[in-house]
């Protein structure tokens, strides 16, 4: 599914951003979109429009647009000694990013703007981010497997103005489907694909089990609110990350996260929005 056109005061952009692909794609699986179609590109284009109107312009969707393009961009920042990938995983995200790192020594930190991607790609990075004790830099977005794998393997996060979403994981899209709504969403091959992934998404987040907790919970339709009212995404503020353990290093308020979690059915679609519970 592809969004072909962006929407900038009277005059037409011409964009193209990957909406998701189901799970079986090429043998690999996407977190979330359990059987569920992603949003048709008369929505995407009503929702892009309805926020740059609210946030200021089509400034205000870069993010966005980057987080989502089809092929995650991995480049050295200099001024930071750091990495930055942008963009959605897949993959050979994992390799660049390992040769990067290979070339320049001493990294210390990964920046993300990503809609997430492809599960096993993440697990990879993920890896070398517990590995390498990196810290991670949240830009505009952090979503699906970003949110899952990179965030709970990372000496600490930081956030600036960040969105960070879930909508379930391969394990809990697995329990949760049967047979054969199975076999008739993806085939035979990309169901049986999705078994073996889910088997190793559970021994990724079994290192994590309160974390855990919080994405099965996004796997329901209505992503955790308990109302049975269909959303698209969980979204969870930097408190709630820190009540499941993750390690929060600092938080920069702004106007994007906001919008996004206040509109009823605004750029992500209807959202809950997960808040600690006092």
């Amino acid at each position: 599914m592809f969004l072909n056109i962006l929407l900038m005061g009277s005059s037409l952009l011409m964009f193209t951003v990957n909406a998701g692909t189901p799970p079986g794609n090429h043998n690999r699986i996407q977190v979330g979109l359990c059987g569920e179609s992603p949003p048709s590109d008369l929505e995407l284009t009503r929702r892009i429009a309805e926020f740059q109107k609210e946030a200021g312009g089509a400034k205000s969707t870069r993010g966005f647009f980057l987080a989502s393009r089809g092929v995650a961009t991995v480049g050295y920042v200099a001024a930071k000694n750091s990495i930055r990938i942008e963009g959605r995983l897949d993959a050979s995200t994992p390799g660049v990013l390992s040769a990067l790192i290979a070339t320049h020594k001493h990294i210390t930190s990964l920046e993300i703007n990503s809609f997430g991607g492809d599960a096993r790609a993440a697990y990879e990075i993920a890896n070398i981010i517990r590995t390498l004790q990196l810290d991670l830099e949240i830009g505009e977005f952090c979503m699906s497997a970003c949110a899952n794998y990179l965030i709970p393997n990372a000496r600490t996060i930081s956030t600036n103005d960040s969105v960070i979403g879930f909508h379930g994981s391969p394990m809990a899209c697995y329990k949760k489907i049967s047979l054969i709504n199975g076999l008739r969403a993806w085939g035979i091959q990309g169901y049986l694909n999705l078994r073996r992934v889910a088997a190793e998404d559970r021994q990724v987040l079994a290192i994590h089990p309160r974390y855990k907790t919080l994405i099965e919970l996004s796997q329901r339709d209505d992503r955790g609110a308990m109302d049975n009212v269909a959303r698209e995404w969980l979204i969870a503020p930097p408190e709630t990350l820190s009540s499941l353990g993750i390690n929060i290093k600092s938080v920069t308020p702004g106007p994007h996260f906001k919008i996004i979690s206040s509109q009823p059915n605004g750029l992500l679609g209807k959202v809950f929005v997960k808040e600690v519970r006092g």
